[in-house]
């Protein structure tokens, strides 16, 4: 594959009306195409907008942020006393790496996670009409296993791609049948990296030959979001993407934009052999 193929994906779309409209602009009249959806937000009146938009929408699975789509008494174990879930996206054990299996104390957990995964994906269906594009996860949770070892049951079942976020996750959804990208570049932190101009027009002068996929978070935020770190940086992020610069250099670069549904049009099971 000698053509370089670029998703720009824009996460956490239902965290805010402010936010909403953020990736709404950034598709609309900016480079980004896709979007995630966090499913179980409160905040998803500008839906049908971000379809007729005409971008992927893929499902942003959330474990870490309001409340379960599921009864909260039927995902006990990922939910605190007053029925939310619970922060901490590692539910206290250690990154994969390459191990999979789960031990039996995560076994529970795991069960809560499908069960939950799967409610996320059966409202998505309910209210968008179609299948995802494919799924992410806030806070790539997905990096403990007892959050993977799920996901790809579940992703694997409905054919859907999934997000990779290091050369080792990407071996083992591959390993597993799943599609997924060549490349992927994102990060966020209180600190950075994020989308400045300058970062996004290097980056987009590194994008490689084969599908890449670039994660960013744009969005207005009038007053800082709580519970999240990711505050001004959304607003520069919008303007990043926003820019006659950065779309001038996704021409000179030769970058095809897409969205994930190409990974299923143009690289499913034949393909991947």
């Amino acid at each position: 594959m000698n053509m370089k193929y670029l998703i720009i994906n824009a996460d956490d779309f239902g965290l805010t009306p402010g936010v909403n409209r953020g990736i709404l602009k950034s598709i609309r009249e900016g480079i980004v195409t896709s979007t995630t959806v966090m499913i179980n937000s409160r905040y998803l009146e500008e839906l049908p907008e971000v379809l007729e938009a005409g971008g992927g929408v893929g499902l942003h699975f959330n474990l870490t942020w309001g409340p379960p789509v599921s009864p909260p008494d039927t995902v006990a174990s990922l939910v605190d006393e007053e029925g939310l879930f619970r922060s901490d996206p590692s539910f206290g054990v250690p990154e994969s790496g390459r191990s999979i299996p789960i031990t039996a104390g995560q076994t529970r957990r795991a069960i809560d996670i499908q069960r939950e995964l799967e409610a996320q994906v059966e409202k998505f269906l309910r209210l968008v009409k179609r299948l995802p594009t494919h799924i992410d996860v806030h806070k790539h949770a997905h990096k403990y296993p007892v959050v993977l070892a799920p996901l790809m049951v579940v992703a694997g079942r409905l054919g859907l791609p999934v997000r990779e976020i290091s050369p080792e996750m990407q071996a083992i959804l591959r390993e597993n049948r799943l599609l997924t990208t060549d490349f992927f570049m994102g990060g966020a932190s209180p600190e950075g990296p994020y989308w400045m101009k300058a970062r996004l027009l290097s980056a987009l002068a590194g994008v490689q030959p084969g599908v890449t996929e670039i994660m960013c978070h744009p969005g207005y935020v009038p007053e800082p979001i709580p519970g999240m770190f990711y505050n001004h940086q959304r607003e520069v992020e919008l303007t990043s993407f926003c820019d006659p610069e950065t779309r001038e250099a996704v021409r000179n670069q030769g970058i095809e934009l897409v969205d994930f549904s190409y990974l299923r049009k143009k690289l499913g099971p034949d393909e991947r052999d």
